[in-house]
């Protein structure tokens, strides 16, 4: 190779790996430069091409209320959604139905020390996390001026989102995780049938675990469903018809939206899981032919549109993908001849 031809390799090898490195940002959909009460400084929010938000602030404040606020512009209602089940207020909007929940979640609430809850996490925790919740509350302070800022789910429900507080962010509604329904089941069998005969009959390896019921327990007890009030506050939040604002009722798009939040888009869902049938309904993508993917005609119109946006992607990611074989074929031929 030429030490011409290797100039050349090496220009394109670099402007491959520039074209990689910038491309989020060459291909930013939206700049936003926020300037909010709270802010040391203007913040500059840019959402590159597959949505990915890239916070650039002067302070670490600001760095996390920016985080809070463009979380909460990208997916108030989700937020608003956890913040109720943190505080045990969703049968405020979905009546008796969510009372035990409600019960549940003011049960299991973290009533400790807060603040040294907050620093276990890290150092500044107090002033992170304060930052962050800051940041929600100025993009909801936001939507109070200009209800039009609202996500459609709120006017269908005919409610408004609340202020958030920093226990909100480490509420334990969805945290508590662990074997509990597992060693009820146990200690059921054993009241029932002995720890010997459990024992027989199951599998507790590599240890030779103590299963006899504590003397205070009442092993009857352990039948009746004395984790009603925890599994009611853990389980997910289903909507109903009647939950749609009086308006909006009998507006099946609208119920549609509500719907799919649980599991978002269970149909779409299993179809994007299989590779396979994801790539029946793509046309022949080459990189930069822009052509659109065709969705499978089963699908809702709404689904269909969400089935658009993630094939959109695949594609994008398969040019990136031929970029960065194109760069390493370059740089190891330039290598190759340099060695």
């Amino acid at each position: 190779m030429t030490i011409a031809r290797s100039a050349r390799c090496l220009a394109l090898t670099i402007a491959l790996f520039a074209v990689l490195a910038c491309s989020s940002l060459a291909h930013a959909q939206d700049t936003t430069r926020l300037e909010a009460e709270g802010l040391d400084q203007p913040v500059e929010i840019l959402v590159d091409r597959w949505g990915v938000s890239h916070i650039y602030a002067e302070t670490e404040h600001d760095l996390f209320f920016g985080q809070g606020w463009n979380a909460a512009r990208d997916r108030l209602f989700q937020l608003e959604l956890w913040r109720r089940q943190a505080t045990g207020t969703v049968s405020e909007i979905l009546g008796p139905r969510e009372l035990q929940r409600d019960i549940g979640t003011r049960l299991f609430r973290f009533r400790r020390d807060l603040e040294q809850e907050l620093n276990h996490y890290h150092e500044n925790g107090v002033e992170i996390i304060g930052a962050y919740v800051e940041g929600i509350n100025a993009y909801i302070r936001q939507t109070q001026r200009d209800p039009s800022l609202l996500p459609l789910e709120f006017e269908l429900l005919g409610i408004a989102p609340g202020i958030w507080t920093p226990d909100v962010v480490v509420s334990r509604h969805q945290g508590l995780l662990g074997n509990i329904g597992a060693e009820l089941r146990t200690g059921r069998l054993v009241a029932q049938v002995g720890a010997e005969t459990v024992k027989d009959l199951s599998t507790f390896g590599p240890g030779d675990p103590l299963l006899e019921l504590d003397p205070v327990l009442d092993g009857a007890a352990l039948s009746d469903d004395i984790l009603d009030l925890y599994n009611a506050f853990r389980g997910p939040i289903r909507f109903r018809p009647e939950d749609i604002a009086p308006e909006h009722r009998g507006d099946v798009d609208g119920f549609a939206i509500l719907s799919s939040l649980r599991g978002l888009f269970p149909h779409l869902e299993s179809v994007l899981m299989d590779q396979e049938t994801l790539d029946s309904h793509l046309e022949y993508q080459v990189p930069g032919n822009g052509r659109a993917p065709s969705p499978p005609s089963n699908l809702k119109p709404h689904e269909a549109a969400a089935f658009q946006i993630c094939a959109s992607n695949n594609v994008r990611l398969e040019q990136e993908r031929v970029l960065q074989q194109f760069a390493t074929i370059a740089l190891s031929e330039f290598v190759t001849d340099a060695t």
